[in-house]
């Protein structure tokens, strides 16, 4: 699977919404938080190779918590799944969870920290291969007015919009084709991001034709002072594909 997995927080306590989403994000897996545990289904059906985490503290009791839980892994099968918990702490509780529900991707005690909990995660989350063979998590953007870039190259300004994007770098048109040469360096790239600005040195890696469109190809150059762009970066894919699962639940 060369896309990876989708992760999914369901109900996420605010430590995860905080912290241990960005941590993750930071390490190019492709998050995303759902509020309404009625929506899981439709979503599985979905993305049948989805990892879900499930907070289990609020809303429903123990003994309801555990009827869900197993009513999910009896309707999907093969589903991924672990639970997180700031309160549960007692062993044989945990061993529940485990050996009586059937849940297979841990169960993630948030009282232990932000860093052990990420951690713990991180090794789930490697073991399943939720990357799959990509290294980045890449934004297909589209032809968005809102996602823009501009760069001066000789005497002339050049414009035009991101086709997709990473942590790494990006595709993009200009509003006009050029000639550029491969490995040509472009100082001062300004992005922008749906409405967030960025400045950044980049490589011009190569061009391809599309059907008659001239598409260009850029690796990142940051700065130390500048390091900071690329978990920006990372920001705007993840909230941006957030806004698209939003959109496809609602």
């Amino acid at each position: 699977m060369y896309e990876g997995k989708k992760v999914f927080f369901v109900l996420p306590h605010e430590i995860v919404r905080e912290h241990i989403i960005e941590i993750l994000s930071e390490n190019e897996y492709e998050v995303y938080i759902l509020n309404n545990q009625e929506k899981v289904d439709s979503l599985v059906n979905r993305f049948p190779d989805s990892i879900l985490y499930v907070n289990i503290d609020g809303t429903l009791s123990e003994t309801e918590w555990k009827s869900y839980l197993k009513g999910l892994l009896d309707r999907h099968g093969d589903l991924q799944i672990g639970v997180l918990s700031g309160r549960l702490s007692d062993p044989n509780m945990i061993n529940s969870y485990i050996m009586d529900v059937g849940i297979n991707c841990g169960v993630i005690q948030l009282r232990q920290g932000v860093k052990e909990c990420s951690q713990n995660m991180l090794k789930v989350l490697e073991a399943n291969e939720a990357k799959g063979r990509r290294k980045y998590l890449r934004y297909q953007c589209g032809y968005n007015d809102n996602i823009t870039l501009n760069f001066a190259l000789l005497t002339s300004q050049q414009r035009g919009h991101i086709m997709d994007i990473s942590s790494v770098g990006l595709s993009f048109v200009l509003d006009e084709s050029v000639e550029m040469q491969k490995n040509t360096v472009i100082k001062d790239v300004q992005l922008k991001l749906n409405g967030v600005l960025l400045t950044t040195d980049c490589v011009l890696m190569g061009s391809r034709d599309d059907q008659g469109t001239l598409i260009y190809v850029l690796l990142f150059r940051f700065t130390p002072e500048r390091k900071a762009q690329r978990s920006k970066i990372r920001n705007f894919i993840h909230s941006s594909l957030q806004k698209e699962l939003n959109k496809t639940i609602a």
